[in-house]
């Protein structure tokens, strides 16, 4: 039997989302230009903010933490400012690449766990699986995924990092893999 992107999981999300949340998404905006720090600290906001938001979501979906399909067979756009911001927080450097595999993991990607969760980019933030059953997390062909939109993060986002630079995936963007033991002094791994 075909899986599909249930509706009612996603009309059930949006309606569970407590005011507190919906209220905060719709000041991120002025709360990233309030701050007098630079883009790193802007987008610590803004991530809190999206996390706050998307994490209300998570109860009506089937993602749960050990998952990794998003992380290995879907694209993971992100633009040169968040390159910037994952390179200052955990101290690794980019190795861009013109080739991406969409067949290979995250480079950040080690077992079931993400080496960089607390800064991992935007688009990573924001998947989320609202089929009624997680069977297509089980093969390679990547489905298309229903999302909720929070429109102000959003709008917030693109105008922190797009600056009419062109996105790329986090593959092209740090090529080679990355050990725990490269970031561990900075970074805590989770998931």
């Amino acid at each position: 039997m075909p899986h599909s992107i249930s509706s009612s999981n996603v009309a059930r999300a949006i309606a569970a989302l407590p005011e507190g949340v919906v209220l905060k998404q719709s000041s991120v905006h002025d709360d990233t230009h309030r701050v007098s720090g630079g883009l790193v600290e802007k987008l610590d906001i803004l991530y809190q903010a999206a996390d706050e938001a998307y994490s209300s979501a998570q109860p009506f979906t089937v993602c749960k933490k050990g998952c990794t399909f998003c992380c290995t067979y879907i694209p993971i756009s992100l633009f040169p400012a968040e390159v910037a911001y994952i390179q200052v927080k955990t101290g690794v450097a980019s190795t861009p690449s013109e080739e991406v595999d969409f067949g290979s993991s995250c480079p950040f990607l080690s077992g079931e766990v993400c080496l960089i969760y607390a800064f991992r980019p935007y688009v990573c933030r924001r998947h989320l699986n609202f089929s009624d059953t997680s069977e297509h997390c089980q093969t390679s062909s990547p489905p298309t995924l229903t999302s909720i939109h929070f429109d102000e993060i959003w709008r917030t986002y693109l105008s922190l990092v797009a600056n009419g630079e062109k996105s790329m995936d986090i593959r092209q963007a740090f090529s080679k893999r990355v050990e725990a033991r490269d970031i561990a002094e900075k970074v805590k791994p989770c998931q």
